[in-house]
């Protein structure tokens, strides 16, 4: 596989070497995330919102380690790459409890002798592709 040298934009001295991934790469995790997909599904709103809340504890505990991976990244100030860190770490934490929220709604009926259940449920995968000057997020 091709690789791309990561450097230190500051000092020019070479920080680590990361996998070049293109297209077919992209398809790949697409379909893990799809083969993973049953088993989160399966998983409880509370089962979810604890994984969510893992993660964003490991954020938390490792913050300094990250803003520092993010500071020889892209020559950002430690201080603003903590608080990149944090921000995205917030939204984490937000939807670890947001998952037991989700409600169904009950839409009138033509019939008066009937009601319309809406469940929400998650149905897919999505990707996309994050901006290089603000990767927390």
């Amino acid at each position: 596989m091709k690789t791309i040298d990561v450097f230190n934009p500051a000092t020019g001295k070479l920080i680590t070497t990361v996998p070049e991934c293109g297209k077919l790469e992209a398809e790949k995790a697409v379909q893990c995330t799809k083969e993973a997909l049953p088993e989160w599904q399966s998983k409880s709103a509370k089962e979810r919102g604890e994984i969510l809340r893992a993660w964003y504890n490991l954020l938390i505990e490792n913050l300094d380690d990250l803003a520092t991976i993010l500071t020889y990244e892209q020559g950002r100030p430690f201080e603003e790459a903590k608080g990149e860190i944090l921000y995205g770490a917030s939204y984490i934490e937000w939807y670890a409890g947001e998952g037991k929220r989700i409600y169904g709604d009950i839409i009138p009926s033509p019939s008066s002798d009937k009601k319309i259940l809406v469940t929400k449920e998650s149905i897919g995968v999505c990707t996309a592709i994050t901006p290089w000057n603000f990767q927390m997020l």
